[in-house]
């Protein structure tokens, strides 16, 4: 990558306006390609009924979105050093077994297409460059629809869409009704997602964040986490808490440190009416048995393990598990996903791609501690270092308990590899492209 401080000079501050209205043109319309607008189910659809509108839009979009990276590779805006080693290196090893997987797969045209995304995706990130700084952006984009559509919902006014869900099927109470517990969500966002795009927003937030600049971003990290509370995400949550306590330990801000203790020690004195509705929210309409078996994740893992006992060498081929299961052809009972990010590697990739997987995370992890002992002394890249330690823990929750970046392209997967592109870019041009990022100023 060239020198970017050369390319931050006074015309390219006056610039910056414009630049960040063209990223998030692109970042809104990236996540409108991930949006669920289908009117029929998965099975109508493998079962020969054709592409509705929602899958030939996505499809359409993202085949064009692949003809951009092409450009974007051609011309050598990308960025090929990311992927000479790091955790890029592995996760393009990843998508390169995913691409091989079509050979195999059960449903090559899905796995074709899925694979395909990833590897899209991975060329427009690695092509950022410079808009690195970006992820804060897409966060704040992405969550910003989803409250859009929510408040649209509830206010009746849907205009007869049936993918914004109406005020029958939405309310504020959590306690719950005929209709269930009630979890943010929307056609842009499954609660887990939303909870843990959020939730790395708030954190990367909080960690770079000091001085007057609470002023303007400390109303936007109380959003993102009221956000993250509302979809009652059990991993997002503790992700959210458990980085939120890693950046206030590394960066040594009492205050945070103190807010947090005066929660939580209210909480643990709190009558038992207290503790009862907070364990009531906690349960979301759960009961005991669901809550001991993970919100019946025991079950799912069972279903994915005797899924992997018949593949477990090459896996059904990169998600095409989904659709052996609902043509009967691999055991389960009807679930699609793993909710785990190895043992949905193992199910679509089996062994070998449960190692990358593991590779992945270990290399970001040895990555970013790589950061924090390298640049200890440089005031600039500290906050980072922190920032993308603190990330790093809802990452991982979602990734134990959901499946992770072994899944297709999402909201999640996109902010993912900014993470790793990030990292990497700061490992290989040092301090200098942290002190001229835009989203430090």
């Amino acid at each position: 990558m060239h020198n970017l401080a050369a390319h931050f000079d006074r015309r390219d501050v006056s610039r910056g306006g414009d630049s960040v209205w063209k990223q998030l043109v692109v970042c809104l319309f990236i996540a409108t390609t991930l949006a669920s607008f289908r009117v029929r189910s998965v099975s109508e659809l493998f079962a020969g009924g054709g592409m509705d509108a929602q899958v030939m839009f996505q499809a359409l979009s993202w085949v064009a979105l692949g003809f951009v990276g092409l450009y974007l590779f051609a011309t050598g805006r990308a960025d090929l050093r990311l992927l000479r080693r790091g955790p890029l290196f592995w996760y393009s090893c990843f998508v390169a077994l995913a691409l091989f997987s079509t050979l195999y797969s059960q449903s090559p045209a899905l796995t074709a297409f899925r694979s395909m995304q990833l590897a899209v995706a991975v060329v427009l990130v690695i092509s950022l460059r410079e808009h690195l700084g970006s992820l804060h952006l897409f966060v704040i984009a992405y969550i910003a629809v989803n409250w859009i559509l929510v408040l649209v919902g509830l206010s009746g006014c849907a205009g007869g869409l049936s993918w914004i869900r109406g005020v029958d099927d939405q309310y504020v109470a959590l306690g719950g009704t005929v209709h269930g517990p009630w979890r943010f969500r929307s056609a842009f966002g499954h609660p887990s997602q939303i909870a843990v795009v959020a939730s790395i927003g708030a954190i990367g937030l909080a960690a770079c964040t000091s001085g007057r600049r609470w002023r303007v971003r400390g109303p936007i990290i109380a959003w993102l986490i009221l956000t993250t509370i509302l979809t009652v995400s059990r991993s997002g949550i503790a992700g959210l808490v458990g980085g939120l306590a890693v950046v206030a330990f590394g960066r040594r801000r009492m205050l945070p440190c103190v807010c947090t203790i005066g929660v939580v020690v209210p909480l643990l004195m709190m009558p038992d009416y207290s503790r009862e509705a907070l364990l009531r929210y906690l349960a979301r309409g759960q009961s005991t048995e669901e809550l001991a078996s993970l919100t019946g994740r025991i079950s799912v893992y069972d279903s994915a393990v005797s899924r992997i006992e018949q593949a477990w060498l090459t896996g059904y081929g990169f998600r095409a598990a989904r659709r052996a299961l609902l043509d009967e052809q691999a055991p389960g009972h009807g679930v699609v996903h793993a909710h785990n990010l190895f043992l949905e590697s193992l199910t679509s990739l089996g062994v070998p791609g449960a190692v990358l997987a593991g590779m992945v995370l270990l290399t970001l992890a040895f990555s970013i501690w790589t950061i924090l002992r390298r640049y200890r002394g440089v005031p600039e890249v500290v906050p980072v270092g922190w920032e993308l330690c603190g990330m790093l823990v809802p990452i991982v929750a979602f990734s134990v308990l959901d499946s992770g970046f072994a899944a297709s392209v999402s909201p999640f997967v996109m902010v993912f590899l900014v993470v790793l592109a990030l990292t990497q870019t700061i490992l290989l041009d040092g301090p200098d492209v942290v002190k001229e990022r835009s989203w430090r100023r």
